[in-house]
């Protein structure tokens, strides 16, 4: 296991930085195309040097690069990370462990009127988009009703309407993940639940609970967890649209403007090419970081499994 981790982790820094290339190259390109117009046998030599010197500033000074405002991109990164892995981070604690349950609850009243309601409530949240969420709740919850900060407030606002600010957009993140979620546990589970196995351990005399939980739960996880993934990956991107909907200072609304910028009544592209790789490199390492922290926890779920091992 200590074995996996270490080679695990090694090839997670290395995916990071054939990202982090990939995009550089890519930016300075589309930078040449619309700026510079540089033929590419002459820009090519001069961009090779400037990605060495780019990598060189980061593993020796941990230095990311300032962007075109004259500001240091990993300081401004600091500022505004704790605004996106709060929104993000709370959905998260949020919709799994919710849509687990309900997919449990469904899967264990199978065909009744507790699953019934389950499944409608499953389709209703898998209507609903983040984006178009957000601005419902804002509309009704915030401008109408005014129970909750319709757009987040500036930070000398009380502390207590800053923490209620993170409603909103938690819940526009969390309704469409606990159905996806509850949606496939309710599935797997129903199929674990009618497999011979379980029917066997019923004769053995294992109550429901036991059956549920040691058994068919176990067994459900080891396809969900794939699914835990993606959907934390997919409630990241829609965290760029929530983030700029209610004017959250987070890094999602900085990464919008570090690609485009309002021009009268239109948008000009707008790359800030440090700014755009801090934050790319942000994102892909934090999705790295939950897939491996996800394949571990699959031997926490089921023991039998031995992640790395040659047998």
């Amino acid at each position: 296991m200590t074995r996996y981790i270490i080679v695990r982790s090694f090839w997670t820094m290395v995916n990071l930085l054939l990202i982090i290339t990939l995009l550089y190259f890519i930016i300075a390109l589309v930078m040449n195309t619309i700026w510079f117009r540089v033929p590419l046998s002459d820009y090519l030599e001069p961009m090779v040097v400037s990605y060495f010197q780019y990598l060189k500033g980061i593993f020796t000074k941990w230095d990311w690069g300032t962007s075109l405002k004259n500001e240091p991109v990993w300081e401004t990164l600091l500022l505004k990370m704790p605004y996106t892995l709060r929104i993000n981070l709370v959905a998260f604690a949020i919709y799994t462990p919710l849509g687990l349950l309900l997919g449990i609850i469904a899967a264990t009243n199978k065909n009744k009127l507790m699953d019934n309601f389950i499944s409608g409530i499953i389709m209703l949240f898998s209507s609903l988009h983040s984006l178009i969420l957000i601005f419902f709740l804002m509309v009704v919850f915030g401008y109408s009703l005014g129970w909750l900060p319709p757009i987040y407030p500036a930070n000398n606002a009380p502390i207590n309407a800053r923490r209620l600010a993170y409603v909103i957009p938690i819940i526009a993140l969390s309704l469409y993940p606990i159905a996806e979620i509850a949606r496939v546990t309710r599935g797997e589970l129903t199929e674990a639940l009618d497999s011979q196995y379980m029917v066997l351990a019923r004769i053995k005399g294992l109550d429901k609970r036991q059956l549920v939980v040691k058994h068919g739960l176990r067994n459900s996880l080891i396809p969900i967890m794939p699914l835990i993934i993606t959907t934390f990956v997919s409630v990241m991107m829609n965290s760029f649209f929530v983030e700029r909907a209610y004017s959250i200072p987070g890094v999602a609304s900085w990464f919008l403007r570090s690609l485009v910028t309002p021009n009268m009544d239109s948008f000009v592209l707008y790359i800030d090419p440090s700014v755009v790789l801090m934050i790319s490199a942000f994102y892909s390492a934090l999705s790295l970081i939950f897939s491996l922290a996800v394949d571990i926890l699959y031997c926490v779920i089921d023991p039998r499994i031995r992640m790395g091992s040659k047998k």
